[in-house]
Formats: C-alpha cells, structure tokens, sequence
C-alpha cells in the first residue's frame, strides 16, 4: 500500500498550503515484518507559516525558505510517485484522507494547472474505526485521532511531540493493517469498501451538523465548506 501524510499552514483544507509531504511505500508481511521505504518533501509555497502550524509540526517559515522545495517542483516529484506507485490495484490510506487529499488536489490546481488524479483506492482508517465502532453498537461522542486511534487498535503511535508526516503515514499504514484483521470487512471488495467509507465519513461528519449528502458526495475529498475548529479533532493534535 502507499500511505500519504501532509503538514501544513492550517486546519481548512481548501486554503492550507503544504508544508511537508510524506508518501510511504509500505508492505507489511505475514510474520510481521514491515518493509517500507519512505519519500519525503519540505515545501516551500512560497508563504508565511502561521505560528500556531508551526507549534504543531515545528516547522518555520524561515526552515522551508532555506531547505524546502519549490512547490512546483515537489508537486512534479509527488505526481510521479503517485502516478507510478498508485494504481487500481494499491492501496492508498491516510487517517482522515479527505483532508489530505483535498489540500493535495488543491495544490495541484493552484500550481500545476490541474487536479490530484484520484487513481487507485483509498482507504481511511478514521472513516473505518467509526464504521466498526457502529458495528459494535456504541455511540461514538469524540472523533479519535491518529493517536487515540493507534492505541485502541494496539498500533504504536507516532511519537508524542512535533507532527512528523512520515511517522504518521507509518502509522496510518500500520493502523489498515489492525483494522484489516476484523473478519466482518472480509466481506467486502475494494469496491464495496470504497462505498462504506463514503457513508461511514458521511456518518461521522453528520454527528457535527455537516450535510451528509454533500460529504458524501465530495468523498474522498473534502466537500467545499470551510471546516474551521472542526478539523482540529480529526489531525493527530
């Protein structure tokens, strides 16, 4: 699978530039061994980073302006692997991939002209832990996040402190692989996985007065509102 994880200037994902990308090729074997090898960019948009994003990844507009890639050129460097490495049959997950995907796509229409070509499947391990949890019959007050999440699936979780986006591909990609073992999704095909995510995403995003059918009719991306506080309950923080 390939497992996606951004940084960025902010919570809403319609006007959030990117930060730091990570895409992670990721394989996981039956003895438990993983074998991963990770790509990684340090953006430079071009923009001032606001002191509060900084405060969650550590990364400063005066780090991107001396290390980070121009954006055109890390969004050409990203639509290659993606291009290459996610096809109709890889896997790509990312916890709470809407909002990943939509900060992607929108970045690829601001600076390249065009949208983030959705190529293969997509598998969000927030959408799926709320599907199961319905499944359980609880009623889910909170929206877990990547940590919470990690540590009721017994998945090690990324390191407390600064976002990193490579450790959280990691650990979204870790996640599918825990959340995979419940026999009741072996019942289902790509295809089929593709819509519960839909609905389960619609279902979650319902609890906090967003229209179901506009959620998901947008998914896997981000239906056009801005999200404001919301999105903070879905990031790791």
């Amino acid at each position: 699978m390939l497992a996606l994880d951004t940084e960025t200037t902010g919570k809403d994902p319609h006007s959030a530039e990117l930060v730091s990308v990570a895409l992670v090729e990721y394989r996981s074997t039956p003895a438990g061994e993983e074998e991963s090898v990770i790509h990684r960019w340090l953006v430079n948009a071009g923009c001032t980073i606001p002191d509060a994003a900084t405060r969650v990844h550590g990364i400063s507009t005066a780090d991107v302006r001396r290390s980070g890639r121009p954006i055109r050129e890390a969004l050409a460097e990203i639509g290659d692997v993606l291009s290459d490495r996610w096809t109709s049959d890889t896997l790509l997950c990312a916890f709470n991939a809407p909002y990943d995907l939509t900060v992607l796509d929108n970045a690829f229409r601001r600076y390249m002209g065009r949208g983030l070509a959705v190529s293969g499947p997509v598998v969000d391990p927030q959408s799926i832990d709320f599907g199961i949890t319905a499944w359980n019959g609880r009623r889910r007050i909170r929206v877990r996040n990547l940590t919470s999440t990690c540590n009721a699936y017994r998945v090690h979780p990324p390191r407390e402190g600064f976002h990193d986006a490579a450790e959280d591909a990691l650990a979204a990609a870790r996640l599918v692989c825990a959340l995979s073992r419940d026999a009741r999704l072996a019942d289902y095909s790509l295809y089929d996985l593709q819509h519960r995510q839909r609905s389960w995403k619609g279902g979650l995003e319902a609890m906090f007065g967003h229209p179901r059918a506009l959620v998901e009719a947008a998914w896997p991306l981000e239906y056009p509102a801005s999200r404001g506080a919301r999105m903070n309950l879905s990031r790791r923080s």
